[in-house]
């Protein structure tokens, strides 16, 4: 009896976790099959799910009509520099405040919380006259030097529960048999460290990727304008609001983040698990 129970507890809760997924994928579909629509196809009604004769055309539009190739690369740009840049110094910060005593290194970690908990809507106006003091507005550094103030503190908080988990003694090894601190920290560290760091350079990506409201107001001008604001405007770019055009530009705005998640989906478990064992 107990054994029945259990596949029945066991099959509903897989029909629960497919219903879920269904409700979670099923707008993620649509929006892709609405992309390769015809014109009258997208409003018809009753909806159509699968078009009759598929076609790129909206896509073929999107890329002619729009500056969308310019958005993309833009995006590109800001979303790399900061993943970059915020890894480097998350990681070599991370490091040292795991590893050695540092003076005041306990303040640091407690202000790089407090500043990830403060609200980021409310710190757009003081960027906003910090960036047009420094001539920085309609620049994509601009945008860097703002998602570096937001990505930092929620990158060390993931990296340093990753690294703390690390246990020391494999450096302590690899110095013993002659490598030089930074040898031990490049050759020993960084590879058992891999995972975190995918995790987290994805989780900033993610971020950076998504952003609309400080590119709206930092880099308005039309030919240093990411992904997000570029699609909220489409619809004044050509005058008449195109559905399937519109879909075209999300499925090209989802799609490098599915594909990069799909690919490292392993690592970001096995990073996120592993940073969990100690806080």
């Amino acid at each position: 009896m107990n054994t029945l129970k259990r596949k029945v507890i066991h099959f509903i809760l897989n029909i629960m976790t497919w219903v879920i997924v269904f409700i979670v994928i099923f707008p993620l579909v649509w929006m892709f099959l609405s992309s390769i629509k015809q014109p009258g196809e997208v409003y018809a009604y009753p909806p159509i799910l699968f078009s009759r004769r598929p076609t790129l055309l909206n896509y073929i539009e999107l890329f002619k009509v729009t500056n969308f190739e310019k958005y993309f690369i833009n995006s590109i740009i800001v979303t790399l520099s900061t993943v970059v840049i915020t890894m480097i110094t998350v990681i070599i910060t991370t490091y040292s405040l795991t590893r050695f005593r540092i003076w005041g290194g306990n303040v640091l970690s407690r202000l790089y919380v407090i500043i990830y908990l403060i609200p980021h809507i409310v710190m757009i106006i003081p960027i906003f006259l910090m960036m047009k003091t420094f001539h920085l507005l309609n620049n994509l550094f601009s945008l860097i030097i703002t998602y570096l103030i937001f990505t930092f503190p929620y990158s060390y908080l993931l990296m340093r529960a990753y690294i703390g988990s690390i246990d020391p003694s494999i450096e302590e090894a690899a110095l013993i048999d002659g490598a030089s601190r930074i040898g031990a920290f490049v050759k020993v560290l960084l590879p058992v460290a891999v995972p975190g760091i995918v995790a987290t350079s994805i989780f900033t990506a993610i971020l950076c990727w998504n952003e609309y409201l400080f590119a709206l107001v930092l880099v308005p001008q039309e030919n240093v304008k990411t992904l997000t604001v570029g699609v909220a405007g489409l619809t004044e770019k050509t005058g008449i609001p195109s559905w399937g055009m519109l879909m075209a530009a999300a499925v090209v705005v989802v799609l490098p983040m599915i594909i990069f998640f799909v690919i490292v989906q392993r690592k970001i478990v096995i990073g996120l698990s592993a940073g969990a064992v100690k806080g």
